[in-house]
């Protein structure tokens, strides 16, 4: 969708931001961090145009399209 991600730092989340490339990884539950991360975020509309960016690009290695080849490749190999 374009838009900046925050989320927890958790391994799915980890994975499929590639590792805080994609969006910002905060501490799981750590509610103080999350409002500062968002605050500085809704105050950079650079970091947030950078963010998103990053985000659509990383988004092309999740299209439907992609992965159903792959579960195919899978599938085949078993």
């Amino acid at each position: 969708m374009g838009l900046p991600i925050i989320a927890s730092d958790v391994p799915a989340c980890r994975e499929v931001l590639m590792e805080g490339k994609g969006g910002i990884l905060v501490p799981e539950g750590n509610i103080k961090i999350w409002k500062k991360k968002l605050s500085s975020l809704m105050k950079s509309e650079n970091k947030r145009f950078l963010l998103a960016n990053e985000a659509k690009k990383i988004s092309k290695f999740y299209d439907i399209k992609l992965v159903v080849n792959e579960y195919i490749k899978l599938l085949n190999a078993i």
